[in-house]
């Protein structure tokens, strides 16, 4: 269900940031390019994926038994409409949207501090891995309350239909550490996905790059 979810979804992410930076910000001089840049197409890659994000989610909580993702996603259909397949959308774009470009800007930002101007064609794989895990580190720390919001939505929909309403129900429940429940394990598999996609995905880039130049 994970590769489902994150191999596309890397994919679309990639090839849309590659053609807006392509497009409006070739140099990645401009810090808030590459803001609106990676946040927009994480955008389009989370939409893209919302049905199997819904279907990861409730998985994982063990709440949920399907017989095949492929039934899970019809039954779903079926008792839910097309509106179960968005349960927890707008938390996960408050959490993707932030998350991808304040990413972006530090990994080219920490990248520039350990390898000067010529960071976009380091060979250093794992200097490029150690500035993706502080930047996912930093990313993750302030995105974790939506992130949070979006699993209650995903999980608990008829307790939590809204944003607007279930922010007081996990406040008067758990106080403001409910916001960040489960933060270590998102921190730890989020930051280290982040910085291996990032540091193969240069890789990719250089290799290519020194293919075409010959």
């Amino acid at each position: 269900m994970t590769l489902l979810r994150s191999v596309p979804g890397i994919a679309i992410y990639f090839t849309s940031l590659e053609i807006i930076e392509g497009s409006f910000n070739p140099d990645r001089s401009s810090k808030i390019l590459s803001f609106l840049a990676s946040a927009f197409s994480r955008t389009t890659a989370g939409l893209a994926v919302m049905p199997f994000t819904v279907m990861k989610t409730r998985l994982e909580s063990g709440k949920f038994t399907y017989s095949s993702i492929l039934g899970g996603l019809g039954q779903i259909y079926r008792h839910e409409g097309l509106r179960g397949f968005t349960y927890g959308l707008l938390p996960t774009l408050l959490r993707d949207i932030p998350y991808s470009g304040i990413y972006y800007v530090l990994y080219n930002a920490f990248k520039s501090l350990a390898f000067g101007e010529s960071h976009s064609t380091s060979k250093n794989i794992s200097g490029n891995f150690l500035c993706g895990m502080v930047a996912g580190l930093t990313a993750s720390t302030i995105t974790h309350p939506p992130d949070v919001l979006k699993t209650y939505l995903q999980l608990e929909p008829k307790k939590y239909p809204s944003m607007k309403l279930a922010i007081p129900v996990i406040y008067k429940e758990y106080g403001l550490f409910g916001f960040f429940q489960g933060f270590v394990p998102r921190m730890l598999r989020r930051t280290f996905m982040a910085a291996l996609s990032w540091s193969l995905y240069e890789e990719m880039l250089r290799r290519l790059s020194l293919k075409t130049a010959m």
